[in-house]
């Protein structure tokens, strides 16, 4: 009899506020909820402060998580400083890695 390994990872260690090695969290998210209207695809992907959200037929929206942990204030509906464009170029290079 031989003993399979499982097709998983074990991420316990950032569920305990250790040190994780990874500096981006990703996310996918996928409705086809009548309600909502047609299919829609998104992602998202955020650092330790800020979170880039995607979603079809939308706008892009940048949050700060320090400031606006609700994310009420998208940074990118106003002028946009040359921090903030650099943010999400970043952001959006790391979800091009992470997509490869």
């Amino acid at each position: 009899m031989s003993i399979q390994r499982a097709d998983t990872f074990d991420f316990s260690e950032a569920l305990q506020l250790g040190e994780s090695k990874r500096k981006h969290v990703y996310v996918e998210h996928f409705s086809n909820q009548e309600s909502r209207g047609p299919d829609r695809f998104g992602w998202a992907i955020r650092d330790d402060r800020y979170k880039l959200v995607a979603v079809d037929d939308q706008d892009l929206m940048l949050f700060d998580l320090k400031e606006d942990p609700y994310e009420m204030n998208n940074l990118l509906t106003s002028n946009i400083p040359s921090f903030t464009k650099k943010k999400v170029e970043e952001l959006q290079r790391a979800y091009q890695k992470i997509k490869q």
